[in-house]
């Protein structure tokens, strides 16, 4: 018991030493120049009388810059870009954790395959990408009104202890044509400079100028000047006075699907009780077109070619009572579209579209051997322009093109 009480209680008192020996220093950091001078002075005496003070010499230094750029992106996950919208940004903060006003230069690069941040495997390249400074009316949000400093990609005068700057990487993807998820991931990097645009060397002896430090130096005093960054995916390494970060797009693209299928509904023998596909028969088409993506799409036309020598294009579309010998017809049309979530309150189906072939302005025409149907005015705009024409909504939008042919 003793022993291990002992043991505690030297470990409580190196618990306390090691207290009083950490830095107690909290706040401001001392700025790049400022001169700091010591000395020590004793008290004494002799046979009881005391003697005077004795002074040692005097040290003195002069405190230097440490530069630490530290760049983080912001997003937490990819981002999601939509072929054909406006401008979509990566987010990212860069912070100055030196003692010394910073400048920082700006590059970005586009990663070339390989892992990509937040997961997934990059796989292609935007094509117009820019660097903007946030300074719109939301800070922290990318709102249209931040500053593209593209072609001069600096920020200047970024304070010290912390002080930080939002920017973005923007992408146009105005010509974006890859397929869903895919992804594209880039990296932003900073290179710190002094406070006037002016590269920094790393040494000791450094005499920087007041402009330089951000009005601490006068250009006469000599200091240290030391790197003290991470290395980020960029590849720019420890301490060189550079640090990135890396961020990613994802594509949400619609996905479409185009599903053909038949059926025979009549045949001269059976009727509609088991039909067969024999001479005479009626078999009917159906053409699925369905959107399963993140975004909408915008149809414009679908082609079919029968192959007529064998099959005979019915002009009036049979309902399904195919009882009798002589099918009857329930639409006079030759074709039939029904819609599913096409795009808002477009109910195709309980309105009952049905296209002839006999006008150009029904949308669906057949000119043998081809079937055409332009989808701007199969899908006509609806909704006051809500739904314009051709759209087929993401995620759950389809539509369905029917039409019969008879078996020669």
């Amino acid at each position: 018991m003793k022993t291990g009480l002992t043991t505690r209680l030297l470990l409580m008192l190196l618990i306390g030493v090691f207290a009083v020996m950490a830095p107690q220093w909290a706040g401001a950091s001392t700025a790049p120049c400022t001169t700091i001078t010591n000395k020590a002075t004793l008290n004494y005496s002799v046979g009881g009388v005391g003697q005077p003070a004795i002074d040692s010499n005097e040290t003195t230094f002069n405190v230097g810059v440490k530069v630490i750029v530290v760049v983080t992106n912001n997003d937490g996950a990819h981002v999601t870009v939509v072929p054909g919208t406006t401008k979509t940004a990566l987010k990212f903060t860069v912070v100055n954790n030196g003692n010394a006003v910073q400048d920082y230069d700006l590059t970005y690069t586009a990663q070339v395959g390989g892992a990509a941040p937040y997961g997934g495997t990059d796989t292609f390249n935007g094509t117009t990408i820019a660097i903007y400074d946030d300074t719109g009316g939301t800070v922290g949000s990318f709102d249209g009104t931040d500053a593209d400093i593209t072609a001069t990609p600096v920020l200047n005068n970024v304070p010290a202890d912390g002080g930080s700057r939002v920017v973005y990487i923007v992408y146009t993807p105005s010509d974006l044509a890859e397929a869903n998820g895919a992804i594209a991931a880039y990296i932003l990097t900073a290179t710190s400079k002094w406070a006037d645009d002016t590269a920094i060397t790393y040494a000791s002896g450094t005499a920087p100028t007041f402009a330089q430090a951000g009005g601490s130096c006068n250009g006469a005093k000599t200091i240290s000047v030391v790197a003290g960054d991470g290395d980020g995916p960029g590849g720019e390494g420890d301490k060189d006075g550079a640090h990135s970060d890396d961020g990613a797009y994802e594509v949400s693209s619609a996905i479409i699907d185009v599903t053909k299928s038949q059926s025979v509904i009549w045949d001269p023998i059976n009727y509609n009780s088991t039909p067969k596909y024999l001479p005479s028969a009626i078999v009917e088409y159906s053409i699925a077109i369905a959107n399963t993506g993140g975004a909408v799409a915008t149809l414009t036309t679908i082609t079919d070619a029968l192959q007529t020598a064998n099959l005979t294009l019915v002009t009036a579309f049979k309902d399904g009572g195919l009882g009798t010998a002589t099918p009857t017809s329930s639409t006079g049309k030759a074709f039939v579209v029904t819609c599913s979530a096409a795009c808002g309150t477009r109910a195709c189906e309980s309105a009952g579209y049905a296209f002839t072939s006999a006008s150009d302005a029904d949308g669906i025409e057949y000119a043998s051997p081809t079937i055409t149907a332009t989808m701007a005015t199969v899908l006509p705009s609806e909704d006051s322009g809500a739904c314009p024409v051709g759209q087929l909504d993401a995620t759950t939008g389809l539509v369905t093109i029917k039409f019969q042919a008879t078996i020669n």
